[in-house]
């Protein structure tokens, strides 16, 4: 598939995972919970015979999906391509929130600009994520690619070089909660699924109807908003011109009042004088 960005998913249209980095000719990436199905993907990329050369920052953190096996899988077919892949590894912390997303910046053939393909999701996207997971795909301009070449190049300063020894990974696994915990999670799961779950229509012309209050309710909202864009261009200019007047019309009475400044009689100037 040849995307044509920008592109946002998933909506509707479903888009496959690994999305215009299988035609790439080379990538910068970095990515947490890479696990078998990831490595895989780039396995099948270097094999491509558009395929030049890719650098891969792989963010590890305690209890990841990302194991030894993988990591040494890796270290595999980086060495079976060699100067194609270059792969590094980030150990990040202690839990899973301190790394989790997908960055890749990768250059496809015919293309003007290099494309940028973000994600709240890890494993490139790979692995089947729950509601929330948003992609990004966009052509990067020149100042862009400059900003995110710079971010990754710090980044790769910062990670170890993948070899045996940083392969190997300590395995370890989450810390099983209690039975109760369980529940009340799932009981509070269920509730915000019905509250933010409203009943789907059953039939076409039910679905039809919704789509068609759902089309009315955008018309009014644009109709709201270009009527309130049109007074506010309206107001403006009237409120600032009343502002105007009204201070030349403070500052004439100012001008004309300048004479009439009480001032103390001959009278009075001779008496103090005198010291009468």
């Amino acid at each position: 598939m040849e995307p044509n960005p920008p592109l946002v998913w998933p909506t509707s249209e479903s888009l496959p995972p690994w999305i215009g980095v299988e035609t790439a000719e080379t990538w910068f990436a970095a990515t947490s919970a890479l696990d078998d199905s990831g490595v895989a993907a780039i396995q099948e990329w270097l094999k491509s015979p558009g395929a030049k050369s890719a650098q891969l920052i792989v963010l590890v953190y305690a209890a990841c999906a990302t194991t030894k096996d993988v990591l040494s899988r890796l270290l595999w077919v980086a060495a079976g391509w060699e100067g194609k892949l270059e792969c590094a590894v980030l150990a990040t912390g202690h839990y899973h929130t301190d790394a989790n997303g997908t960055a890749v910046l990768l250059q496809r053939p015919g293309r003007r600009f290099p494309q940028l393909w973000t994600s709240n999701t890890s494993n490139f996207d790979l692995t089947v994520a729950p509601d929330g997971r948003l992609n990004v795909f966009i052509d990067a301009e020149a100042t862009l690619v400059g900003r995110w070449t710079k971010w990754f190049a710090a980044l790769w300063e910062r990670s170890a070089p993948l070899t045996p020894l940083t392969a190997d990974i300590p395995a370890l696994v989450p810390t099983r909660g209690t039975e109760e915990a369980a529940r009340m999670w799932e009981a509070y799961q269920g509730m915000c699924a019905e509250l933010g779950n409203p009943l789907q229509p059953e039939t076409e012309e039910a679905h039809a109807a919704a789509e068609k209050r759902i089309e009315e309710k955008v018309i009014r909202e644009n109709r709201v908003y270009k009527f309130c864009k049109l007074r506010l261009s309206q107001i403006s200019p009237r409120f600032m011109a009343s502002r105007a007047r009204a201070r030349n019309q403070s500052i004439r009475a100012g001008w004309k009042n300048r004479n009439k400044v009480q001032r103390p009689s001959c009278m009075a100037v001779r008496v103090t004088i005198c010291g009468l």
